[in-house]
This record gives structure tokens, sequence and C-alpha cells, in this order.
């Protein structure tokens, strides 16, 4: 069973499958590799336990390293499941992974730093680097990944809930907007962060991180000057952040994916403002407008538009606790341009690339969850439109559209 997937429906409970079994495996593991690496470099006392010695580092990372593969392969495969609620779960996780990944990477680069004398941030008495571009709590992200982070649908309660169909009409109408227009203005302030990145390269050094996307980097990797198997490990996590985000987009057509973000970045280049860039590629205004005519059409009874309500406010709220998974990972991706050459080969570059794949998702994630016609490239999410129709239209109220942004990341 994937993350946050219910277990439980009318009339019993959901078989739990053998692929469901052995993710729970791979993901206790993964979880429980991690805590034991982290934990004490994060201060957290464990049985008084010292720091651990860079051998004993090197060991857990290495027994990390194969669980963390196959643990991002399962996330990518259900990307395809038929449950929306499923590939939901899927995309948060892969977001909380390539989180916990990058972690992983920054302990073993100071763990190698130090026990060769070099200036690393705790040799300085400084704090690590997780904790200096705030990746947020590790045990959040950790939850994530094993589905035991609480979540739930958002409500509609007491003096909230309209009493009779105009009032729920006006209501879904003012969610509605308020959710299109939340989407899009978080959606541009994760993208103005990484173009702000991108552009601050040279075209040359831009074109170069573009051409990265989608090869395989693990030669470049594996090109460093430091050959020992800390910093081997240290460039074996880093590899598997990059392979999260890849996950994230699959590795069809990502040649082409990587030169859209060029046209976008050009086109915000010559002036307008990101949200208002993002309202045209969306259409945002003509989405409103179908959704309004909709609401204003449909003729089925209360209970159905309060099912509507409660589940665009729900598919705002699922954005919000993704907007800020993708936040955190636009900080903590900075890291890579400051490790030291000999240490990762290109650091620079290798942030420009995965700046240019975080772009696009961040573009292609907004477009899905508000279901804009000339970006459907991902198509994972029953976005604003989609919600509403299946309530809203004659006929199709039991299928409830499968509830498929109630319970949240």
């Amino acid at each position: 069973m994937m993350p946050n997937h219910h277990v439980l429906e009318e009339g019993g409970e959901i078989p739990v499958t053998t692929a469901d079994k052995r993710y729970r495996e791979m993901a206790r593991a993964y979880v429980e590799g991690v805590r034991e690496l982290l934990t004490p470099s994060a201060g957290i006392a464990v049985r008084g336990a010292p720091p651990q010695a860079p051998d004993e580092v090197a060991t857990i990372a290495e027994r990390l390293v194969p669980v963390s593969e196959e643990l991002t392969e399962m996330m990518q495969a259900q990307l395809a499941a038929a449950d929306p609620q499923a590939r939901i779960a899927a995309e948060n996780a892969l977001l909380a992974k390539a989180l916990t990944d990058l972690r992983v990477c920054m302990h073993l680069l100071d763990t190698a730093m130090t026990a060769e004398g070099g200036a690393s941030p705790s040799a300085r008495g400084e704090p690590p680097p997780d904790e200096a571009l705030d990746l947020g709590d590790l045990e959040e992200h950790l939850g994530i990944i094993t589905g035991e982070e609480a979540t739930g649908s958002i409500p509609v309660r007491g003096a909230d809930v309209p009493q009779d169909v105009l009032q729920a009409r006006a209501q879904l109408n003012q969610s509605v907007t308020q959710a299109l227009e939340d989407i899009t203005q978080r959606t541009g302030n994760l993208s103005q962060s990484t173009f702000a990145g991108l552009l601050a390269l040279g075209g040359a050094e831009l074109a170069r991180a573009v051409e990265l996307v989608g090869l395989d980097v693990a030669e470049l990797l594996g090109q460093a000057d430091k050959v020992t198997r800390l910093y081997q490990l240290f460039r074996e996590f880093v590899l598997h952040t990059y392979k999260s985000l890849l996950a994230l987009l699959g590795e069809q057509a990502l040649q082409g994916i990587a030169q859209q973000v060029v046209t976008w970045l050009n086109q915000v280049k010559r002036g307008p403002q990101v949200y208002d860039w993002l309202a045209k590629l969306y259409e945002t205004p003509a989405i409103r407008q179908e959704v309004t005519r909709m609401i204003a059409q449909s003729q089925v009874e209360l209970q159905r538009y309060l099912d509507a309500l409660r589940e665009v406010k729900a598919l705002d709220e699922t954005h919000r606790r993704r907007a800020e998974l993708i936040e955190k990972l636009v900080r903590g991706l900075k890291f890579f341009s400051s490790v030291p050459a000999v240490a990762l080969p290109q650091g620079r570059l290798f942030m420009a690339a995965t700046y240019v794949i975080l772009t696009a998702y961040i573009v292609l994630t907004g477009a899905d969850y508000v279901d804009a016609q000339r970006l459907r490239f991902l198509d994972r999410v029953p976005g604003v439109p989609q919600v509403v129709k299946t309530h809203l239209t004659e006929g199709q109220g039991a299928e409830k559209s499968e509830r498929a942004v109630e319970g949240g990341e």
C-alpha cells in the first residue's frame, strides 16, 4: 500500500496486495536506515550513543543505498496507479524522499570532510547544511514516505455550511476562484525562485544544464578527485536525490521538457510578471468562466454542492502542502553549488540541471491542479474543474470523483 492510500471503504477493508506489503517493508527499512544515520547528527539522543565513527556512517549508508534505489522505483511505478489518491501520495512521497536523500548526502559529505580534517560545517562549529538551508522537519518527511503523516479532508462545518442551493452555488464559486488563484500564486512564487536561479547562469552554462537533463549523470559524478568510501557514498546519494526528482516527471521526453523550460524562461525574462504569465499559460480566466457556467446550470441537490465545495477546498490544501515540500527543495538544491569540485565535479552545473527539472515539475503540477488544457503532461490529479464537474453533473454524483483529493498528502 502506498502512503496515504485509504485502507477502509464502505463495506470493509481493502485487501493488501503483495506490492503493498513490499512497499511497506521498503519504506520501513528506508526510514529506519535514515534515522540510524541522521538522528545522532541532529542532536537527538539515541540511548546516549556517541557520534558515529566515519566507518560506521559508511556502513549504514551502504546498507541504505539499495533500499533507497528500490523505493524510488516503487514510488515511480505508483504514479501510474488507477487510484488518483495513490498517485497524489506517490508524488508527495517522492518529494519527501528527494529531501531526505539530500539530507543524507549532506551528512555524508560533512562526515567525509571532518574525517580528513577538512573545513566542513561541523568542523567549524557551524550548523550542518540541512539546518542552514532549513529543509524542514525530518520526521514529517519520513511520515509522508511511510504514509503515517496525519492528513484529512477539509470539512465544511457550522455557519460555513450553505443552507440552500443558492448559498451553495455562491460559496462554491468563491471557493473555486480562491483555489485557482491560490494554486497559480503558489506556483508563481515557486517558479520565480527557480527562474531567478536559472537566470543567474550564463547562456552557455544554461545550455549545458539543459543538455545534462535526462542523460546518465552517474559518469559525471564518478569523475571526482575524492574517491574514498564516504565520498563515493556521498555522490551515490546525490544521484538518488536527482533520480527522485526525475521520477516525478518520468524519463520520457525529458529533453523536450527541459527545452520548454528555456522557452518559459525567455518569456518571463521579456517582462510579464510570473503570476500573469502563468494565468495566461494555464488559461485560468477561461477555466473560471467555464466552472461558473457549470455551477449556475447544475440542477443537482444541495448535498452534491456541499461535496464539491469540500473537495475543492481539500484540493487547494493538498497543493499548499505540496508547495511547502517543493519550497524546501528549492532551498536545499542550492547546496550543490557550494560543494567543493574535488567532491562533486561541476556542482554548479548539476544544481542548474536539478533546477531545470524542478521548474518543469512546479509548472506542470500546478497545471495538473487547475486542469490546464494546454499542459496535460502529468494528468495525475482530478483538478478543480473536474472535481466540480463530477459532483454537479447529473448521474455522476455517486462516483464522487473517487474521493480524489480527500486525505491531502
